[in-house]
């Protein structure tokens, strides 16, 4: 039983680009919502007795979640530079295996 692989490498070319626009997006709205976020002001009074208590509680998910769309958004970015090196590196591979057996 023999099986081929390849890889359609000038579509992964065109294509991987798209991933840095996907991770683009992500960070945008990652910024638009903290911008309304931030817009909407300090919930409670500055005399508030449960001010103290809720920004202790909110701080920590807070930065996770900033941390999570800042990943997210960056990691979204590295795939699509890893597609392009795979079907560059195949591109090599191919070209190379060509040359050694023709």
């Amino acid at each position: 039983m023999t099986s081929a692989f390849w890889v359609d490498t000038d579509h992964v070319k065109k294509n991987a680009p798209k991933f840095e626009d996907v991770g683009s997006a992500v960070a945008d709205i990652h910024k638009a919502l903290t911008g309304k976020l931030e817009a909407e002001g300090d919930p409670f009074e500055d005399d508030s007795p449960y001010k103290q208590g809720f920004e202790e509680k909110y701080k920590d998910p807070k930065k996770q979640a900033d941390d999570y769309f800042t990943d997210v958004a960056k990691s979204i970015k590295q795939i699509g530079e890893g597609l392009l090196e795979m079907a560059q590196t195949y591109d090599k591979g191919d070209q190379a295996s060509d040359t050694k057996f023709s």
